[in-house]
């Protein structure tokens, strides 16, 4: 595929709204038009800044970590155990069901995908206020933004690419589970073997975290038909809280170029979602 193509079929697929799959991070290479890793991400207009409870108690979740002790007689939230995932049907469900119990949250995905001199960053985020039934989603190339706002089964979406900003409004039937993040989190739960884990208690409450000792199907992650033979090392790590809620996750695959992703859940009980400045633009489009 010709690689500025590829660039523009990612951005497409990533623009879809809250209920899209996950990137297919691994078809779309770099591209020496996309901004470097360290450069500035523009933040889209009227996106909210929540002001919380910090996020620094959560460890991080860290692919290269080695297993844990895995103590026996610690409690696991549903779906987990000291040697790991034990269902990943039920750690899907016990993350939905303990979302479900926050007024808020913030879930972020942020990809970097780095090939020779090439780097080409995703982000993505989602901004759910359960309370009011509220969302916005965002999604950020670095050469185009969109932000979508959510409210009574509609949605209003502003669009940013380079001096072009455009605003549109549909009827969006939604319901809050949608806004989980369990389309980016779900496949690291059913598609690798962890390693026992590590217990760690802090202010926040208990987390446990596992690294990957085996990834059972790279495409399922990936979003494609990679063959395992182009892979030469993939490792994720995802850490969970008392509740089952996941609040970080983490995987690198190494093979001609490098592909890095970061997801995370923060803000809990502390965001609310306001209409944007830009709402009746987008209304009266």
């Amino acid at each position: 595929m010709n690689r500025r193509l590829g660039v523009l079929a990612a951005l497409v697929l990533f623009v879809s709204l809250a209920g899209c799959s996950a990137l297919p991070v691994w078809d779309e290479g770099g591209t020496d038009t996309t901004p470097e890793a360290d450069g500035a991400t523009p933040t889209p207009t009227a996106t909210p800044t929540p002001t919380g409870e910090s996020s620094d108690s959560v460890p991080s979740a860290d692919p290269d970590a080695e297993p844990g002790e895995g103590p026996a007689d610690a409690t696991y939230p549903d779906g987990y155990g000291p040697g790991g995932v034990t269902d990943a049907g039920t750690a899907a469900t016990t993350h939905l069901d303990a979302l479900a119990g926050y007024d808020g949250y913030i879930f972020s995905y942020d990809s970097l995908i780095q090939e020779g001199e090439a780097n080409t960053t995703f982000t993505y985020q989602q901004i759910v206020d359960r309370d009011d039934e509220r969302a916005y989603v965002i999604q950020d190339t670095g050469e185009a933004s969109q932000v979508s706002y959510f409210e009574d089964d509609r949605v209003y979406i502003r669009v940013e690419s380079g001096d072009e900003v455009r605003y549109n409004d549909s009827g969006r039937a939604y319901n809050m589970s949608e806004f989980s993040g369990i389309q980016f989190v779900g496949p690291l739960l059913a598609n690798v073997e962890y390693g026992d884990a590590t217990v760690h208690e802090t202010d926040q409450g208990t987390f446990y975290s596992y690294a990957s000792e085996n990834v059972t199907d790279p495409g399922a992650i990936l979003r494609s038909d990679v063959e395992e033979s182009e892979i030469d090392s993939f490792e994720t790590s995802i850490v969970i809280d008392e509740r089952g809620t996941i609040r970080r996750a983490a995987f690198v695959v190494e093979s001609d170029r490098t592909v890095s992703v970061q997801m995370g859940f923060g803000e809990i009980n502390d965001t609310s979602v306001d209409r944007p400045d830009w709402f009746e633009q987008a209304n009266d489009s």
